[in-house]
């Protein structure tokens, strides 16, 4: 675990700033992102969503 948590972080920090580059985003497409994010490390790993709605778009500014 320990040599697994600089990998995953400097991973998720690539992939957040090409997340950056959009102006915006829909919920559902945040939710996704995270959880195919998590499955290359663990299969069957999700995150726990809230219900929300997937379709409302959230400047990206907001996001994070």
């Amino acid at each position: 675990m320990e040599h697994l948590t600089p990998v995953f972080l400097k991973d998720i920090s690539r992939r957040i700033e090409l997340l950056w580059k959009e102006d915006s985003i829909t919920l559902g497409e945040f939710h996704h992102y995270f959880d195919e994010l998590l499955a290359e490390y663990a299969p069957g790993a999700r995150v726990y969503h809230k219900f929300s709605v997937d379709e409302l778009e959230i400047p990206m500014s907001m996001a994070f």
